[in-house]
């Protein structure tokens, strides 16, 4: 453990009644995910370059999210009479008694937070400053909010937070009615932290110090996730807990794959989110297929482009010498060197979902991945119609011909044109919208025609029976390819199935 991080032991003693008046504090303040709509006005610089400038603008705004702001997400100072302010004398008080104030070191009248509180979806969560290293804990950050995105927003189902930090994914599904939301770290920090944000939530979960899977070994979930540090370890470079994930940045990703076969239970899915170098000799989903095993496990990769790796090497080591000087210089040399020695043509953000068979299905496993434009709030639903696509593709042809399907809600129609003047039979070309699981598709003018039928049919078997009269065929004619392209529009995300018209 890192001596020098703050330490929790006050913190944990807290009473339920302060956390209360906290958390109502937050809520009154409006201090939530809009703070960072507000406050980073500056995208695309680097957080060190644009720090200043954040702070100087927070400065300057009176609403009360703001001081919030201010003292637990940009480590900016404030009088002891600000924080009364903020927070009432007796929780001031309290807080400070715990130790999660320091005086300044060149302001003695003002304080700073030790730690910082980060609004997400609805909590707060409590992690350590980026510049802790070692086995500092982080807040939530993008990735956890792709994560969050991929989650169903009402759960019935139990869920486990692999490498859960702060416990923010475990602390989520409990507040959208999950029974049993567990967590676990090999970082003993993170589950102390972890207990402490279900406290300061009100919420119940399950949190579990241990390596990877081995907390939870003989249990079964109904989801994971995951987001394993991913980030290449240079030769020479200190291991950061949070950061991390070996020389490629894979292998925590491959050592999560490889226990999901014992973690899922039947019809179960998990969702791992990693940036992710390109093999050269293989496929990623053949090598991502090797690291499942034997598990007869569905494996779909989304992926989308990943920031260049040059400038965020520039950021991760920020992490050893935030001032910029000697160290920092000598350690973006390292990441650079290291990355030019890698036998990768380049790395992808990655998606990597992963679901148990139902029982009583008995289909082969799916292995595929395809491009996304990134990752939104639409990522989500079409990830659970992706794989009741799957499903349905693989039933036989009465079950299919008894279904209604329709065209992805994010697919988009446009012609397909080479020149000025368009050919009469030019194919359409079916594009997808950000958070789709399909890949873009230019199709001929009679399958897009199959899909207009299909499209205005109660079942697919009248729409089929509406494409063979218009094409003065018998159905017997037209059915096994029609039922052929069918099953493999549903496997590539052209289409979707629907709930019959009378909700059968």
């Amino acid at each position: 453990m890192n001596s020098s991080l703050p330490p929790l032991d006050g913190l944990e003693v807290l009473s339920a009644r302060l956390l209360e008046q906290l958390r109502e504090r937050f809520q009154g303040a409006a201090f939530d995910e809009t703070v960072f709509g507000e406050a980073e006005c500056l995208p695309g610089q680097a957080e060190r370059a644009r720090l200043p400038i954040m702070r100087w603008l927070l400065e300057r705004r009176q609403a009360p999210w703001a001081g919030f702001a201010r003292l637990f997400v940009y480590h900016m100072p404030v009088t002891p009479e600000e924080m009364r302010d903020l927070m009432g004398e007796e929780l001031a008080s309290a807080l400070a008694g715990a130790g999660l104030f320091m005086p300044c070191a060149n302001a003695p009248d003002q304080l700073r937070s030790r730690l910082r509180i980060m609004p997400f979806r609805g909590l707060w969560c409590l992690g350590d400053l980026a510049d802790g290293g070692g086995d500092a804990v982080m807040t939530p950050g993008i990735t956890t909010l792709q994560l969050a995105w991929l989650m169903p927003l009402d759960m019935a189902g139990s869920v486990l937070d692999l490498g859960c930090g702060s416990g923010a994914l475990a602390l989520l599904a409990a507040a959208r009615g999950a029974p049993r939301a567990v967590g676990c770290d090999l970082n003993a920090r993170a589950v102390r932290m972890a207990r402490f944000n279900a406290r300061l939530n009100g919420l119940d979960a399950e949190f579990l110090a241990g390596d990877m899977y081995a907390p939870v070994l003989g249990r079964r979930f109904d989801l994971v996730v995951s987001q394993p540090p991913y980030v290449i370890l240079p030769a020479g470079t200190q291991p950061v807990a949070y950061l991390h994930g070996g020389p490629r940045g894979e292998d925590l990703v491959l050592r999560a794959l490889q226990g999901l076969g014992q973690a899922l239970a039947p019809g179960a899915m998990a969702a791992i989110l990693a940036d992710t170098p390109l093999p050269v000799q293989e496929h990623l989903t053949a090598r991502y297929r090797r690291a499942l095993g034997e598990a007869r496990l569905d494996l779909a990769i989304a992926l989308s482009p990943a920031p260049p790796l040059e400038p965020t090497a520039f950021t991760y080591s920020q992490v050893v010498d935030e001032s910029l000087g000697e160290r920092y210089q000598a350690e973006v040399a390292r990441y650079l060197e290291h990355l030019s020695g890698l036998d990768t043509p380049g790395f992808r953000h990655a998606a990597i979902l992963v679901r148990a068979p139902a029982l009583g299905v008995s289909r082969p496993a799916l292995s595929m991945s395809f491009p996304v434009a990134g990752f939104g709030q639409s990522v989500g639903r079409s990830v659970e119609a992706f794989f009741a696509s799957v499903d349905l593709s693989a039933v036989p042809a009465d079950r299919l011909l008894a279904t209604t399907v329709r065209l992805n809600p994010l697919g988009r129609w446009s012609l397909d044109m080479d020149g000025p003047v368009l050919p009469p039979d030019a194919p359409r070309k079916l594009r997808f919208q950000g958070g789709a699981l399909a890949v873009d598709q230019s199709l001929p003018e009679a399958t897009c025609f199959l899909l207009h039928c299909l499209a205005d049919s109660a079942d697919v078997a009248s729409g089929l029976a509406t494409y063979a009269q218009a094409c003065s065929a018998s159905l017997d004619q037209i059915e096994h390819q029609a039922l052929d392209f069918l099953r493999h529009a549903l496997r590539s995300g052209i289409l979707e199935p629907q709930p019959a018209p009378d909700g059968g």
